[in-house]
């Protein structure tokens, strides 16, 4: 089977993590990799099953960000978008507890 390279970018902190149990493990990255995929291999993680609510919050987030830089909107009206986000979080909060 031809190799062939591909680029993860991560924070730094998950690459400093990464790193460090690959090292204990003394494997190399794509064997750790490897590694990893088969220990893992029936896991599916949360962002994953939860795919929907995660396009549905961010979908949220970049239409607050447009009205938001339109600066089109009143100060009542602002108040009001502050105020379903505060609920929207509430939501988000108890639904990812219940995730876990």
């Amino acid at each position: 089977m031809p190799m062939e390279r591909f680029t993860v970018t991560m924070p730094e902190s998950d690459i400093d993590n990464f790193e460090r149990e690959r090292a204990k493990q003394g494997m190399s990255k794509s064997a750790f990799i490897r590694f990893l995929m088969a220990e893992h291999e029936n896991t599916v993680p949360s962002f994953l099953k939860n795919k929907e609510v995660v396009t549905v919050v961010s979908e949220l987030n970049n239409t607050i960000k447009t009205l938001l830089l339109q600066n089109t909107l009143s100060d009542a009206d602002k108040l009001k978008v502050f105020e379903e986000i505060k609920m929207t979080n509430v939501w988000i909060e108890k639904l990812c507890a219940k995730m876990t």
